[in-house]
């Protein structure tokens, strides 16, 4: 008896946990803008307590009326989700190639340990940058 009462509990537990699948990917619009995708993350994989780490956030652009304008963050403890949102801009003249624009991302994290920013692309994928917080 003693041995199904713990399993039960265990199971309990576990049922219990979040997973990636459980978390909420989604971060409310800004007016007018849609969901970006980005190509790439670079920058430094470490920082200091309360320090600034400053990444490139690489967003395609298809014509040059195309701009990126806010990076979204929905802080999950250690694991952050990011977003990026722009549009077009409409009734302007436009070049039809662009390169990509680059935005920065500022993390100043409040604890040490092993952080993971997850930068949500367009298709729902995510590129994982991870940051030791030293």
């Amino acid at each position: 008896m003693e041995k199904l009462v713990a399993l039960s509990l265990i199971l309990f537990t576990l049922s219990c946990q979040k997973t990636d699948v459980d978390i909420d990917y989604s971060l409310p619009t800004p007016e007018d803008l849609v969901h970006w995708d980005i190509l790439k993350v670079e920058g430094e994989h470490s920082v200091g307590l309360n320090d600034t780490l400053f990444l490139d956030v690489y967003c395609p652009r298809t014509t040059s009326c195309d701009y990126i304008s806010q990076l979204l963050p929905n802080e999950h403890g250690n694991r952050i989700l990011i977003k990026a949102f722009g549009n077009s801009r409409k009734d302007s003249p436009c070049l039809m190639f662009a390169f990509p624009q680059v935005l920065p991302y500022e993390f100043v994290p409040k604890n040490r340990g092993h952080f993971s920013l997850d930068f949500i692309k367009k298709d729902h994928t995510i590129i994982r940058f991870d940051v030791n917080v030293y």
